[in-house]
């Protein structure tokens, strides 16, 4: 029921795992892209949805909907540089690691009021990237200033002979359902690419007429 906590009793019989306690089961669905664009005019989809377990919820809140208030989310990306040096009698490799806030958790105070996963097989997600819009550039996230810009820089992933330049996306989210509270967290490697050109930034190559000769011994 909406704003009815347990009770002292309730609670008692929680903590010894008493199946008197009503147990709503559920999952929480995290979808987030593996590629980011720097600089990109699109927001970066974030989208959060619970789907009930009914099978596994006690019979009495059975197929009643339920609230599930998101407390919190941190999302930062961790870039991983490592470098192999081909040496004379060994290979050596160094690996150099720093993170980015995307301040998530401060854009959604913006909008006001609190804010719920939809739980529900009829309903549609929730676009955390849609509602803060949230879209990241060089300097981190793009319409939040970045006070070290030196500490928290972001450049596009890429791979050579010996330098491999990586990022990975992590979050943490925090719920509550009633007086419950629950914590969820996870990451995955993400490609970041370059910023697309505007259209028509490019240099027009000369009228063939124009090119010199070919070039003869």
């Amino acid at each position: 029921m909406e704003n009815v906590n347990l009770s002292l009793p309730q609670k008692t019989l929680q903590a010894f795992g008493s199946k008197k306690v009503p147990t709503f089961a559920f999952q929480i669905r995290v979808e987030m892209p593996t590629i980011l664009q720097l600089e990109g005019p699109s927001h970066i989809p974030v989208r959060l949805h619970a789907i009930p377990d009914w099978k596994k919820t006690t019979e009495i809140i059975r197929n009643i909907p339920q609230k599930l208030r998101l407390t919190s989310l941190n999302m930062h990306i961790t870039a991983m540089t490592e470098v192999i040096g081909q040496g004379y009698t060994s290979v050596r490799s160094y690996h150099i690691t720093h993170n980015t806030s995307l301040t998530v958790d401060e854009a959604m105070e913006a909008p006001g009021g609190e804010i719920f996963i939809p739980c529900g097989d009829g309903e549609a997600p929730l676009d955390i990237g849609e509602l803060i819009n949230l879209r990241i550039g060089y300097d981190g996230r793009i319409g939040i200033g970045q006070p070290y810009l030196n500490k928290n820089c972001l450049s596009p992933s890429f791979t050579t002979f010996n330098i491999k330049h990586i990022h990975r996306l992590r979050w943490k989210l925090r719920y509550s359902v009633g007086d419950q509270k629950g914590v969820m967290e996870g990451g995955e490697v993400v490609d970041i690419l370059t910023p697309v050109a505007p259209e028509g930034d490019w240099i027009q190559p000369p009228p063939e007429d124009d090119l010199p000769p070919p070039f003869s011994a």
